[in-house]
């Protein structure tokens, strides 16, 4: 069982989201936007390898939760921290500069609010029946991942060409 939770915490590692009110000079933007994003995936990274190496010592379902509600907690926290930086950042100063800034802040908060229900969802789960509890926790981390991986914005699918270029240029978005 220990080892299933340990390839559903592998998976969120991989995953990462990407994620404004005056307009801004669209490589300032993209500068601000990814100096918000770098800490968080370092953390969010950090966080699944401090569970991982406290679930290598874990006997019991409950042990099991508290590493994860720990990583679970950390990881809204961060994301939270994350998504307020990117909406600091403002507007880019792009065609449609409002609806992209708007969708990299809903993505990241839609990231927030997944590792808040699968938060709550395992703090709920009764302990006692171990196979049903690392079943449930399966299932979280599933949906978990799904609405993780459902909530990002692709930065090489922007519609403005400009956002495109500053993207790919800027040291702090590589």
């Amino acid at each position: 069982m220990r080892a299933r939770v340990a390839v559903i915490l592998t998976v969120v590692v991989v995953l990462s989201a990407s994620a404004c009110s005056s307009a801004i000079a669209p490589a300032t933007w993209a500068t601000s936007v990814c100096q918000a994003l770098t800490p968080w995936r370092a953390q969010i990274t950090s966080l699944n390898q401090n569970a991982q190496t406290e679930m290598a010592g874990t006997r019991t379902p409950a042990d099991t939760r508290a590493h994860l509600l720990s990583l679970l907690s950390g990881a809204e926290k961060a994301t939270e921290t994350a998504r307020a930086a990117v909406a600091a950042a403002g507007v880019p100063d792009v065609d449609g500069g409002a609806v992209i800034a708007k969708r990299f802040v809903t993505a990241l908060a839609t990231v927030r609010d997944a590792y808040q229900h699968a938060e709550t969802t395992i703090e709920g789960l009764p302990t006692t029946d171990e196979s049903a509890f690392y079943d449930a926790v399966g299932t979280a981390m599933t949906k978990l991942n799904t609405d993780y991986a459902n909530s990002g914005v692709d930065t090489t699918q922007l519609a403005s060409v400009d956002l495109q270029q500053d993207f790919a240029k800027v040291a702090a978005c590589r």
